[in-house]
């Protein structure tokens, strides 16, 4: 399948899997890139790491960060894996837990000759590897140290930990583009969570340079801490890289209602431009919750303003290269696939979560990452 005839989800997997997996693989510069995403599975990870992680090996990709939705088997499962074809997780897990015995993932690898894996206390917590462009910095599953402390302090101490990961890598927390946080019982405390990020974006001086693109939703993890984080960072080398906000059509700023974050962040790259889409959910142009209580309004709605960015943009849902839906009541699911049957929207390579979004009215939730090659490249 060719998407917008420039991305390519390669016939090694669709011949093997339904529309629960799907690939994404392009060229990003000197670099070449792979998503991979299994949505909402009740196969054993075994079966399907089987096919993927041989084609990684064979094509000299190596794993570069991951997101694993399920429960304490599937992650179990995933070390097992990594230790059979890797001798070790060498790349950053962001876990969230689920229900059941369904799961899905999210992962993305590269083929480069200069990755490098970043560790904290013996497990890898990011990777970093660069082009002739910019230095890349994924960071992931990142928790509080400590669970014996207040709220507020978990919070300043993983913006603290982002920074000082950062620094080690010669960058700086004004290189981050993206930003997820997953909060525990995230519907007690998020207005406590954003004070804290804003109290910390003032102090870093975030606000008179750019605010990363964010994702924050309720969430629980297997060490039963209060916050979880993964982090995006690139760091351009010449001026011929350009990372900037983008402003929502449909939605103001974040920030008139105290949420850090733009709707979306573009990096304009000489051999491409990447579109990341925050977290969006059913928020009207004055910033308050629409269609309470009406999921189907809430998914159409959600879905306008998302397109909104990506046409503000000249992409459309063909560029997407991966994306994490999340569900209030994940039996919602087949209204999402109703809506997206009844206005003609294409598969896409989403993997679908259960989580609690940053309002209880809410109950949907949509982040998309997308892609425009300014060179169309053929295998």
């Amino acid at each position: 399948m060719k998407l917008n005839n420039q991305i390519y989800t390669d016939e090694f997997f669709t011949k093997k899997f339904d529309e629960k997996f799907s690939a994404t693989e392009y060229n990003l510069s000197n670099n070449r890139v792979i998503n991979i995403v299994v949505n909402q599975s009740d196969r054993k990870l075994l079966r399907i790491f089987d096919c993927f992680i041989d084609y990684l090996i064979e094509n000299n990709f190596q794993i570069l960060t991951q997101f694993l939705f399920g429960n304490d088997i599937h992650v179990n499962e995933n070390i097992s894996l990594a230790k059979k074809y890797f001798n070790e997780i060498s790349w950053p897990v962001t876990f969230l837990k689920q229900d059941g015995n369904t799961w899905s993932t999210v992962i993305t690898a590269v083929k480069t000759n200069n990755l490098k894996p970043l560790y904290q206390d013996g497990t890898v917590i990011g990777n970093f590897y660069c082009d002739d462009y910019s230095d890349y910095c994924f960071l992931g599953g990142l928790m509080p140290k400590s669970k014996n402390i207040p709220k507020d302090l978990s919070i300043k101490s993983i913006f603290q930990l982002i920074e000082s990961e950062l620094n080690n890598i010669n960058m700086d927390f004004k290189d981050i583009v993206r930003t997820w946080f997953y909060l525990d019982d995230l519907l007690d405390w998020y207005d406590e969570f954003n004070k804290v990020r804003n109290d910390f974006f003032k102090e870093k001086d975030i606000f008179n340079n750019m605010i990363p693109a964010s994702t924050g939703i309720g969430a629980g993890n297997l060490n039963n801490s209060l916050l979880q984080s993964a982090v995006y960072s690139v760091k351009p080398k010449t001026d011929k890289v350009k990372i900037s906000p983008v402003k929502s059509p449909f939605q103001c700023p974040a920030s008139n209602y105290k949420s850090s974050f733009s709707r979306a962040v573009e990096i304009e790259h000489p051999d491409y431009r990447q579109l990341i889409i925050s977290g969006t959910a059913s928020i009207n142009s004055e910033g308050k919750t629409a269609y309470i209580g009406d999921i189907y309004n809430q998914i159409k709605l959600t879905m306008n303003v998302v397109a909104g960015i990506l046409n503000s943009r000249n992409m459309n849902w063909e560029n997407v290269t991966k994306g994490i839906v999340y569900f209030k009541d994940i039996n919602d699911i087949k209204v999402f696939d109703e809506y997206r049957v009844n206005e003609a929207i294409p598969q896409m390579p989403l993997a679908i979560v259960q989580a609690d979004v940053c309002r209880n009215e809410l109950l949907f939730e949509i982040e998309v990452d997308a892609i425009e090659l300014k060179n169309i490249q053929t295998e």
